[in-house]
């Protein structure tokens, strides 16, 4: 397959409930400094494009499944659904595994790859409208943002390279481990993660290869 629907499932994968459901959580809780992982992203992609992808590539291996992965990610979207609908979550879980499995077995990967397609539209979708609707509510985006500054959620802070107790500090090079956000735990520690779900993760790994040739998934 084509290099574009093949990143618009991995999009999809990647955006389980689990981090629809904690990203959030994380950024209200601590403020807008979690967006520094992207630098962990950046050194993840370089890494796995380079280094991972062309051994399981040439291989053609498809035998990285995560078992344990995949029970949290479908039970994540299951509780959601008890919650907003009171549906049994066996129900939900159950429900969910039976039409999974048909459309893989019918359709196989190709299935699985345009119902990602499919799917990242639908979620994108969904998070355009909560923006707008949050948005309206708030009166707009100053109201979005006043809001934001107010309840110290952006708190992108000042460069510092001392040890300090300042949580919002913009890449502090602290190298204390008990410190919740620094450059160390940005870029080591998040490029560490990444590689775990992008360079060895079935669910990734699976869609690489589905590719029509190295390069194209190197994309």
């Amino acid at each position: 397959m084509s290099a574009l629907p093949v990143g618009l499932s991995l999009s999809a994968s990647f955006m389980s409930a689990v981090q629809v459901l904690g990203v959030p959580v994380e950024a209200y809780s601590y403020g807008a400094k979690f967006i520094q992982m992207c630098l962990g992203q950046t050194l993840n992609a370089v890494l796995t494009a380079y280094l991972f992808l062309p051994v399981f590539y040439r291989l053609r291996l498809t035998s990285t499944y995560e078992i344990l992965y995949t029970g949290v990610v479908i039970y994540a979207p299951a509780l959601i659904l008890n919650q907003v609908t009171g549906l049994n979550i066996w129900v939900s879980l159950l429900s969910t595994g039976i039409i999974c499995t048909f459309y893989t077995t019918v359709g196989g990967l190709k299935a699985v790859i345009w119902t990602d397609v499919f799917q990242i539209i639908t979620m994108m979708s969904g998070f355009i409208a909560i923006m707008v609707r949050g948005t309206y509510l708030t009166g707009g985006t100053q109201g979005v943002l006043a809001t934001a500054y107010n309840g110290s959620r952006i708190n992108f802070g000042e460069l510092t390279f001392l040890p300090s107790i300042d949580e919002s500090s913009l890449f502090s090079f602290d190298p204390d481990p008990r410190r919740r956000y620094t450059f160390w735990t940005f870029v080591i520690g998040g490029t560490v993660l990444w590689l775990s779900m992008y360079g060895v993760n079935q669910a990734q790994v699976q869609r690489y290869i589905a590719c029509k040739t190295e390069s194209q998934a190197q994309l």
